[in-house]
């Protein structure tokens, strides 16, 4: 018989379905809300903490992340890219001139640069300077969106975005990925602004902040396209609706809108994805690389007539459907898009081609690259970038999505277990002999894979905006990883929505902590026993512990501890759920590798800033590279030649870099390619820098008053080979070897490589007059 409702008696009371002595009850009430008015009063003493002093926190988050982004930020030797960049920007400010060239991205860098050269001078430091200022202004932009992620989470994420390696790493080096995520954050400001208000005036902001990006760098393609992939899906009944002629444009809510401005803006820029189809048309819409006569990226022929055709008309439907949509406004929105773009494509008019190329070369030109596969790197390359540096924010991303699709429906979790299903028979696959036979089947699996991974996004249950981060999160790494063109630097694409993932749980597990009804000793046991755990696998794994006896006294005083830890975390766990309890041992872990994080950050940043024992500095320019252009200065100056000093450069392996750069103020430098003896140096030349693969036929036939001084290295590289056509049956190969479960815990802490470092050199000659204390 089933008892319902609630009963008192002399004896006791009946609730809840439970049968309580008074007294039982009495102490069990008293002890519950004494523990959560505990917790609930710390949470409020720490809110209320924040919420008065947040303005200054943030300010101090921004100071700390600006002087590690300042301090010393001339000191590491120029990497090829940052040479290209420095050196055109440069003829840009001098006057000389330089117009859009999509292999070096978007005209936004240079205008920049030129502006700081102007404004503070033309050097290292400056070169640099624009960039770690983004991102340091980075760190403040999650204080507008409190409103979503809440006052301690976006906290967090400030401190992710200050101390992150690939953040700090990318902050000090002149590329454009720092300004492109700084835009994308912004943009995303805009958008949750505009749908938590309503008001116009954030469609300005996002037309503004949209076009800007595409000024950047062609990532703005992948981030606008992701963007209204998310707002379509979760519209999806109105976009029917409205195809149904049930409903117009005009009728849609905010987040639809969010879809339709950004597919309004930026179609009549992404038409080069025609080229795609150009081979069955037997067009050029999009040459090739390398293909002769024609840029790369560029239309040719009829394609060129096609593309202006395509353009036009893409254009009039975007303002058409535009009018259907906000009338007057849209076309304000789009100006504030459109003319930033034109301005910074033609330089600010002074080149009117800039617009055209702006427009369709920036997209064709990497889509002509897909196939070239920069990088040459293998499909889990950035698995291994954010294990290796993000480990942190990648932990607590996948925590919190393991726990929000537990929480959420069996819809999610069978959309889960198929996305895994599938990846399992992908690994398998590629595992046996039958990988080459099953090619297409592996490509549908990895499409079916995708796509349900894709789709587990939008079936969790949680709130609007953590749905948005982790479609984004998860989207990222797929569209990254698929990208034929994988960099160390791209990364930071792929981390930005993590760490915006992991600063929310970590506000989510802190309000948990402090409120969470089980005893602080309880808490303060579980948090413990991580680290004896850890203690113990460190002990078991990484020392030596001997033989004989003492390998069995030490054996079993760690299996003691370890045991006794066990049953303490037993004892203490009872009555609480098991994720709560694993929760806590997870996030135990996380603390204390935490410093590891931090010491990556420095590690990567300071100590091996133009080092590559560290996979994230990619082909990197040799510090003695760096060191060597002081000592042409001191012998322009001791021999009163100034920058008419005569230097020759050897061009071969794109050896002109980053020496174009540094010797940017020399008037007397040749730059020819030494290849095969066909190089000819004159008497004049006091320095002579000849490439390593050079130096015999150079010395057959070099001036004789020329004197070889030293091997300097120019460029060096990460051994990927550490890493390359590696599997799941590798992996575990690894694992299950001890030494070399040590030597990859070795490379972790402290960057130690058993291969030798990739290095292509030079060789250096001086003028035999030159003084002794040169030669």
């Amino acid at each position: 018989m089933k008892v319902e409702g609630n009963f008192r008696s002399s004896l006791g009371s009946w609730i809840g379905g439970r049968w309580m002595v008074d007294s039982l009850q009495k102490r069990h009430q008293v002890k519950k809300t004494k523990i959560n008015y505990h917790g609930q009063e710390k949470l409020t003493v720490l809110v209320t903490f924040f919420k008065r002093n947040q303005v200054w926190i943030y300010l101090i988050l921004f100071a700390i992340g600006l002087c590690l982004r300042l301090v010393g930020l001339e000191e590491r030797a120029v990497h090829h890219d940052e040479s290209l960049h420095g050196f055109f920007a440069y003829q840009l400010f001098t006057g000389e001139g330089y117009h859009h060239n999509p292999l070096m991205h978007g005209m936004s860098l240079f205008h920049l640069l030129a502006s700081f050269f102007f404004l503070f001078g033309d050097n290292d430091y400056t070169l640099r300077l624009p960039f770690a200022l983004a991102g340091s202004i980075l760190i403040l932009v999650p204080f507008l969106l409190r409103d979503k992620l809440g006052d301690i989470s976006s906290l967090f994420v400030s401190f992710f975005l200050m101390i992150s390696p690939t953040m700090l790493y990318f902050s000090r080096f002149a590329r454009n990925d720092i300004l492109i995520a700084l835009t994308t954050v912004l943009l995303i400001v805009g958008i949750w602004k505009y749908i938590g208000s309503g008001k116009n005036g954030w469609l300005y902001f996002i037309a503004f902040f949209c076009g800007i990006g595409f000024t950047v760098k062609e990532n703005q393609y992948i981030i606008a396209f992701l963007i209204v992939v998310y707002f379509i899906v979760t519209n999806w009944r109105q976009f029917y609706d409205w195809m149904l002629s049930r409903i117009s444009l005009s009728d849609f809510n905010r987040s639809a809108d969010v879809a339709v401005l950004i597919t309004l803006l930026t179609i009549p820029l992404s038409i080069a994805f025609i080229s795609l189809f150009q081979e069955p048309l037997g067009l050029t819409l999009a040459a090739k690389d390398g293909q002769p006569g024609i840029a790369t990226g560029a239309p040719m022929g009829a394609g060129t007539y096609i593309a202006i055709a395509l353009f036009i008309i893409f254009l009039s439907l975007s303002v058409v459907f535009g009018w259907f949509w906000k009338k007057k406004e849209f076309i304000k929105i789009f100006l504030f898009f459109i003319i930033p773009f034109i301005l910074i494509y033609t330089n600010f008019g002074t080149h009117p081609g800039g617009a055209a190329s702006g427009v369709w070369q920036s997209l064709g030109y990497w889509l002509a690259q897909h196939d070239v596969s920069r990088g040459s790197q293998p499909w889990y390359y950035y698995l291994i970038l954010t294990s290796v540096y993000e480990f942190i924010p990648l932990l607590l991303s996948l925590l919190f999505l393991a726990i929000t699709i537990v929480r959420s429906t069996i819809r999610t979790w069978l959309i889960g277990i198929f996305s895994l299903t599938m990846f399992t028979l992908i690994t398998l696959i590629s595992m046996t002999s039958l990988n080459d036979g099953f090619v297409v089947i592996t490509s549908i699996l990895k499409v079916l894979a995708y796509v349900s991974l894709i789709f587990l996004t939008f079936s969790i249950r949680t709130t609007t905006f953590n749905k948005f981060l982790f479609f984004l999160g998860i989207a990222s790494f797929l569209a990254y990883t698929v990208a034929g063109e994988k960099m160390p630097w791209l990364t930071v694409h792929i981390v930005v929505p993590l760490i915006f993932l992991a600063g929310t749980f970590s506000g989510k597990v802190l309000n948990r902590f402090l409120t969470d009804p089980i005893t602080a000793k309880s808490k303060f046991y579980l948090l413990l026993s991580v680290f004896v755990i850890c203690w113990g696998f460190w002990m078991l794994i990484f020392q030596d512990l001997g033989t004989g006896i003492e390998l069995f006294f030490k054996l079993w005083f760690v299996l003691t501890i370890s045991g006794l830890i066990v049953l303490g975390v037993w004892h203490f766990s009872r009555g609480l759920p098991f994720l709560r309890v694993l929760l806590y041992l997870a996030i135990g872990f996380l603390f204390l590798i935490s410093p590891l994080y931090i010491r990556s950050s420095f590690q990567l940043t300071f100590s091996h800033g133009d080092i590559p024992k560290e996979p994230m500095v990619y082909t990197q320019t040799s510090p003695q590279i760096h060191s060597f252009i002081n000592e042409i200065h001191n012998i322009s100056q001791t021999t009163n030649l100034g920058y008419d000093l005569p230097i020759e450069i050897d061009t071969r392996d794109g050896f002109a870099w980053p020496w174009q750069w540094y010797l940017r103020h020399y008037t007397s430098v040749s730059y020819q390619d030494h290849s095969d003896g066909t190089g000819i140096t004159s008497d004049e030349r006091k320095v002579v820098i000849i490439n390593e693969r050079n130096r015999e036929s150079f010395l057959e036939k070099s001036p004789n008053h020329l004197r070889e001084n030293r091997k300097i290295i120019h460029r060096w590289w990460f051994p990927e080979e550490t890493y390359r056509n590696k599997n799941i049956v590798d992996l575990a190969t690894q694992l299950s070897d001890k030494s070399r479960v040590r030597n990859l815990m070795e490379f972790f802490v402290y960057r130690r490589i058993n291969n030798r470092l990739g290095t292509i050199s030079s060789f250096v000659y001086f003028h035999e007059d030159l003084p002794n204390t040169f030669n």
